[in-house]
């Protein structure tokens, strides 16, 4: 099980550096990592937790315009109509097709 997270969180650390890349090149504030990609290396070895997503804090100002990058890599917006904040959003990627 250490192995099979240590693999698919460097999956995930590849993904978040990649995003930070785009969104440097297209003029956007680097993205903020929260939660369990926060506190790999930090807290936590990296294979021993498992993560599942990657959380970003973003301004709401440039919502849009992270949007247009998130679409660019393959993501597509998830609608939460139950949040309680209107700019949380929850964007997800097909990472088998």
């Amino acid at each position: 099980a250490r192995r099979l997270n240590l693999q698919r969180n460097l999956l995930f650390l590849e993904e978040f550096s990649a995003l930070s890349e785009l969104f440097t090149k297209s003029g956007l504030p680097a993205p903020m990592p929260l939660k369990g990609l926060a506190f790999l290396n930090r807290i936590y070895e990296p294979r021993e937790r498992a993560l599942t997503d990657i959380d970003l804090l973003i301004s709401p100002q440039s919502f849009d315009d992270v949007s247009d990058v998130l679409g660019e890599r393959g993501y597509q917006r998830r609608y939460e109509p139950d949040s309680l904040s209107p700019h949380k959003s929850t964007f997800h990627r097909d990472w088998h097709g």
